[in-house]
């Protein structure tokens, strides 16, 4: 699970009901580190803007309940060195490729594949090129946009 998903389930924002019918639909839920600290990053922004304390308290509370149940890897070095190479589809920010690139080890190490809960168009776009089931499923303009900006890219060796 990538962060824009987590906050919009949290935040009660328009996919919330869907991102939580996946949730559910899980074996299990996997995430970076980072999504917890992009999520509390987003909450101290709600808070400077005005919004009411007790949802901020219920959503950090949630969040730390959730980083309890779910694995959550570490932003290690390998993950910043894959996240640190080129990417099929460029331009991604230095917190996306983060996630991207903990999908990726993930996914190395699991049986069945893995599926990307992301709302993040960055995130979503390598997904499909990378070949993750993304949900919420792609749109065909997804894909489309995906195939178009795909790019031909050879791992560096630092």
């Amino acid at each position: 699970m990538e962060t824009s998903a987590l906050l919009a389930w949290l935040l009660g924002e328009a996919a919330a009901p869907q991102v939580e019918l996946w949730i559910d639909d899980a074996e299990s839920v996997c995430c970076s580190e980072l999504t917890f600290l992009e999520g509390h990053r987003a909450l101290a922004r709600l808070r400077v803007q005005g919004a009411p304390e007790t949802e901020l308290q219920r959503a950090a509370r949630v969040m730390e309940g959730l980083r309890r149940e779910w694995f959550v890897a570490s932003v290690s070095h390998p993950v910043l060195l894959l996240a640190s190479e080129p990417f099929l589809v460029e331009h991604i920010r230095s917190l996306d490729a983060i996630h991207v690139a903990t999908a990726r080890i993930l996914d190395d190490s699991l049986a069945e594949g893995l599926r990307l809960l992301a709302l993040d168009a960055r995130v979503r776009l390598n997904g499909i090129a990378y070949g993750f089931e993304v949900v919420p499923p792609p749109t065909q303009e997804e894909r489309e946009e995906a195939a178009r900006r795909l790019r031909v890219v050879e791992p560096r060796l630092w």
